[in-house]
């Protein structure tokens, strides 16, 4: 019983004395300073600029795209951490992409961050890249992360795919140790996706990265390989694409860190992740439309169907909203029936004009337009028609 109680002490002492030494060794928290995961994307720190032809190149890739592809594991990945005893923890960021930009870099930072832009501690003396890069990316680092990834997004030789190939990786403290398992080494793995407006990252809607760094010790940092003229890097992402509609939105990149302890446990994690039914199926239908002759151009045919079936629903319910206002406006009598009508048909209109891709919607209608028919006040009924009326023959002008 001796031995027991002898052995509950050191344990506490041990305990005691790692949180004491955890907490030493970073600088007393603030009313500006937050604990977590975030996501920079734009600007590297541990890569050159990319000259004005390389830009273009990078563009012209999602430009000409006809489809999204990349195998969206980030889901999966959430859902078997959970069951392997692997931590995890996510972040993401907006951003808008445009013919002349589009970001070079995505990193991935968990740690402590000023709330607001702040002049860099001194952790940066001691950091290998550039430090301005990450405050231009908006990561305000209060002190050296515990963990940091950087990846390139870098083009295919043909042009039309994409990959994320991994550029610097800092590891300086886990998620989370485990009482019987108190070493700190952990094998990671960063799982993004890359939605439009509106959409959850998915399999049916995100293309994706996901990237294996292996086993990362404390306090360690690495430089991977770039590739070269035969070869690409062996550790970068599958590739995937954007489609040319999604290229002229705004994107938001959602990024998961997983960390296992245990070479056979990452392995095991790894494979649940790959196994899934819906990740099978989603891997075979994209090996499709990559390596099988005419794969691609039915599913962009399918895509191009599904585009020309919202823009004529979108022309008809235009065209009734038109005539509705118009029978409204020259009506005599019945006239909150005929605003009743007109306003049905303006919502419907509205609903299918949101239903386009960005370039063909006209946000001609709005709910505040719609507003405009009050049908509690029948005095004002036909001016409302009038207007509404001339604001769509007029394309709103």
């Amino acid at each position: 019983m001796k031995n027991v109680h002898r052995l509950a002490s050191i344990v506490l002492a041990c305990f005691v004395a790692s949180n004491a030494s955890s907490a030493s060794a970073r600088p007393r928290g603030s009313d500006d300073i937050v604990d977590g995961v975030q996501v920079g994307v734009g600007s590297c720190s541990f890569v050159e600029a990319r000259d004005d032809e390389t830009k273009s190149r990078i563009f012209a890739a999602i430009a000409t795209a006809a489809i999204s592809k990349g195998v969206n594991l980030l889901a999966s990945a959430v859902t078997e951490a959970a069951k392997a005893k692997t931590w995890s923890a996510t972040g993401a960021r907006n951003f808008e992409a445009s013919s002349d930009k589009f970001p070079q870099c995505v990193q991935v930072a968990r740690g402590r961050f000023y709330s607001k832009d702040a002049v860099v501690g001194p952790w940066v003396q001691s950091w290998k890249g550039n430090a301005n890069a990450l405050r231009e990316n908006g990561l305000f680092l209060a002190d050296t992360p515990d963990f940091f990834f950087e990846g390139e997004i870098s083009l295919s030789s043909d042009k039309s795919a994409l990959a994320i190939r991994p550029v610097f990786s800092s590891f300086n403290r886990p998620i989370g140790t485990r009482w019987l398992r108190p070493g700190r080494a952990r094998s990671i793995a960063v799982f993004f996706a890359i939605t439009p407006p509106g959409t959850s990252p998915n399999l049916a809607n995100a293309p994706a990265a996901s990237l294996v760094l292996g086993e990362l010790q404390p306090a360690a940092s690495k430089i991977y390989a770039q590739g070269g003229k035969t070869y690409r890097s062996p550790l970068e992402s599958t590739w995937f694409t954007l489609t040319k509609t999604e290229a002229r939105k705004p994107f938001t990149v959602h990024a998961l860190v997983t960390e296992t302890q245990g070479a056979s446990a990452f392995l095991a994690f790894i494979g649940s992740v790959l196994s899934e039914d819906k990740v099978k199926q989603e891997i075979a239908a994209q090996a499709n439309q990559l390596v099988v002759p005419g794969a691609a151009a039915a599913a962009a045919a399918a895509e191009a169907q599904t585009t020309a079936t919202n823009d004529n629903s979108a022309d008809q319910k235009f065209a009734t909203a038109v005539a509705k206002l118009d029978t409204c406006r020259a009506a005599t009598t019945g006239v909150v029936a005929a605003a009743s009508e007109a306003k049905i048909a303006l919502r419907n209109y509205m609903l299918a004009d949101q239903a386009l891709d960005e370039k063909s919607r006209t946000g001609l209608i709005t709910e505040d337009q719609l507003n405009k028919l009050d049908l509690t006040n029948a005095a004002t009924l036909k001016v409302s028609c009038e207007e509404l009326y001339q604001h769509l023959v007029n394309g709103g002008a």
